[in-house]
């Protein structure tokens, strides 16, 4: 269990939260007979930004241009491709060296002449703990979530009102395109007036037909997402612990916008490359009613 409400963990349900382009404020608009399918913006604001969506989507497909994963990806080391060398900035690899009675050891280390290099189970270790600094506090996810649920709930009676208007504009348009039919038979427009008007009409139904669809979000489901996702936010260090390697660099790349810096001791990142930070500042540009109730993550060495 991630929550008291009984929120449980899964793979799949924790990679498809994080594969859903409402969080980033887009809706995919599905193919029919007609049309293919297509990405618009929504009228909500995303959780994420486009960037940060896109770059966990590389991650999860597994391809280099992500955070330069490796091509044989090893358990040991997770934090391959995500970690900034401390010294001169560039991205540290890793691989595994014998000992002389024949031990394999794992290091993330440097390239090109830098000697920065690390033992793979310090810094995994660390990380570990590190999640657990930079986790939502248990006793305040409730708190963004009320908050969150508020902001989808306002945005969801704009919403409404929005689709009303627009129902409404499709109707009347339909509505005189029948008529212009009606005069065209009795004669009263001729060929050239009619092809134009109607061609008019009918590209005007067919954009607020698609505005429509826009705005026909289940916003329900939306919450129940979201609600998942403060879960995830909150229980970053067990569920680090339980997820395969290919989970763990999911979820790597789905809190971390940028690099991971790490000295030996301890790890730091920059405050706008952690993506809890950014929900901060969202609700912080929302709400100041919440201030002082303990919605920042510790986030010691930022």
């Amino acid at each position: 269990m991630l929550l008291p409400k009984g929120l449980t963990l899964s793979r799949a349900a924790f990679s498809n939260v994080f594969h859903n382009r409402l969080y980033a404020g887009s809706i995919v608009i599905k193919a029919d007979k007609a049309e293919a399918e297509i990405v618009v913006k929504g009228v909500h604001e995303g959780l994420v930004s486009e960037e940060l969506f896109a770059k966990v989507q590389v991650v999860a497909r597994g391809e280099k241009e992500s955070h330069g994963k490796p091509k044989t990806a090893k358990e040991e080391l997770p934090l391959r491709g995500f970690l900034e060398c401390p010294v001169c900035g560039g991205n540290l690899t890793g691989s595994a060296s014998r000992s002389r009675n024949g031990v394999k050891h794992f290091y993330y280390h440097c390239q090109k002449g830098c000697p920065t290099r690390f033992r793979a189970d310090v810094a995994n270790d660390a990380f570990d703990e590190w999640l657990a600094t930079v986790s939502l506090k248990p006793e305040h996810t409730e708190n963004y979530i009320q908050l969150f649920e508020s902001m989808f709930m306002k945005d969801d009676d704009e919403r409404k009102k929005h689709l009303a208007r627009i129902t409404n504009e499709i109707a009347k348009t339909e509505d005189s395109l029948v008529k212009l039919g009606r005069l065209y038979v009795e004669g009263k427009v001729d060929d050239t007036d009619y092809e134009n008007l109607k061609s008019s009409y009918k590209d005007e139904i067919a954009k607020l037909r698609l505005e429509k669809e826009e705005h026909e979000i289940d916003v329900s489901e939306t919450i129940k997402g979201m609600e998942f996702a403060f879960s995830v936010l909150s229980n970053l260090q067990n569920l680090w612990r339980e997820l395969d390697l290919e989970g763990k660099r999911i979820l790597i790349g789905s809190i971390i916008n940028g690099k991971l810096l790490f000295d030996g001791s301890e790890y730091r990142t920059k405050p706008e490359g952690l993506f809890i930070k950014e929900m901060a500042a969202i609700a912080d540009s929302h709400s100041c009613s919440v201030a002082g109730a303990g919605l920042e993550p510790t986030t010691p060495g930022l």
